[in-house]
């Protein structure tokens, strides 16, 4: 049985009785040890610096220093081995802080933040101790606040650290979600408001509302002409992360299926920022690793958080191709849903929309 699945079960096991047994950790890690030492065997290859950049590699191990490059241990199944564990096991806000801080620090050169280069490191991109200066805040501060320890670190260090790491706006608002978690609130309110709805069906071009956990809660005419009819979709499967990972028709809609999916895997970033312990949220989670191999690699590599607006072409069956600019509306009433509306990028994409809305 390959390790990855033995681990699925194993943690899905100790689930069942409301916490992770003990014993059934133990036993998953040992399995993920076999893994790892099996991919060893099987897989030696060195790999470009690119390749060992995301947190999970290095996080893990599967990466380190050789000879001035970089030696990729593990094969495949360890790796999401790994990854299934953190997923498996519901989402904990310290481990994935923990591995978002890591993440940022190994994309910035000691130039791009004015140091001097002291040549081959051990590490990817900046250590601690300089993440720690750059915010002027003491090393044991910073060496805490990377361990998830952040209910000891104070609203200010926070915001020196993000500052030191150059994080986006977007970015800001996921690591304090992480530092400071709230409670689980109720389920998903799946009601949307009748005049969100009539605002849907006055706005001609494509829309569309996502909840919690990126489930769709309902559209416009237009959206069921450009993407596809939701409403024949079934209701368990009715989520961007479903149709991007579950449905192929996804791969031949957009045009860059790549960045799209990992917006989408963003997006569910930002959903556990939010939501941490969320039952929901991490069943969806589980569901989506168990089923996409383009999840699990996507998910590993920590994806940019700014997604309140952009474009993406869509390879159209009946109309070619249509260029779409997108904005992200949050009604003030309901923080949990989003309002998803495009427009028409150019003339010929206006042209396409209107033909689409003439279709019977």
């Amino acid at each position: 049985m390959p390790a990855v699945v033995l681990v699925g079960r194993l943690i899905m096991l100790a689930r069942r009785e409301g916490a992770l047994n003990p014993l059934v950790s133990i036993l998953a890690a040992a399995v993920v040890a076999v893994a790892l030492s099996q991919g060893i065997k099987d897989s030696g290859a060195i790999v470009d610096r690119t390749d060992c950049r995301s947190d999970s590699m290095w996080a893990s191990g599967l990466c380190k220093p050789t000879d001035g490059r970089l030696r990729r241990r593990g094969g495949r199944d360890a790796s999401q081995a790994l990854v299934w564990m953190g997923i498996l096991a519901g989402v904990d806000p310290s481990t994935a802080l923990r591995e978002f801080l890591v993440s940022r620090r190994a994309r910035l050169s000691p130039r791009d933040v004015g140091l001097s280069d002291d040549g081959p490191r051990r590490v990817v991109g900046l250590r601690r101790e300089e993440v720690a200066s750059l915010a002027a805040v003491s090393v044991d501060h910073y060496i805490r606040l990377e361990r998830g320890q952040a209910s000891r670190v104070s609203d200010a260090v926070l915001d020196a650290v993000a500052e030191a790491l150059r994080l986006t706006r977007g970015e800001r608002q996921y690591l304090r979600n992480l530092a400071r978690p709230g409670a689980t609130t109720a389920r998903e309110r799946a009601a949307v408001r009748p005049g969100l709805r009539v605002l849907l069906d006055a706005w001609g071009p494509p829309a569309y509302v996502v909840g919690r956990n990126g489930v769709i809660v309902a559209w416009n005419r237009a959206a069921t002409r450009v993407f596809l009819d939701f409403g024949e979709v079934p209701p368990e499967r009715r989520s961007i992360g479903g149709l991007m990972f579950g449905d192929p028709r996804a791969k031949t809609l957009y045009a860059d299926w790549e960045r799209k999916a990992g917006e989408t895997v963003a997006y569910l970033r930002t959903e556990v920022g939010k939501r941490p312990r969320d039952p929901d949220l991490a069943a969806h989670l589980r569901e989506l690793a168990s089923t996409s191999p383009d999840f699990v690699r996507l998910w590993s590599a920590q994806a940019k958080f700014d997604l309140a607006h952009g474009t993406c072409r869509i390879r159209h069956p009946l109309v070619g191709a249509l260029d779409l600019t997108y904005e992200s509306l949050h009604p003030s009433d309901d923080p949990d849903k989003v309002v998803i509306a495009y427009a028409p990028a150019d003339a010929v994409s206006a042209a396409a929309l209107a033909l689409l809305d003439g279709e019977p």
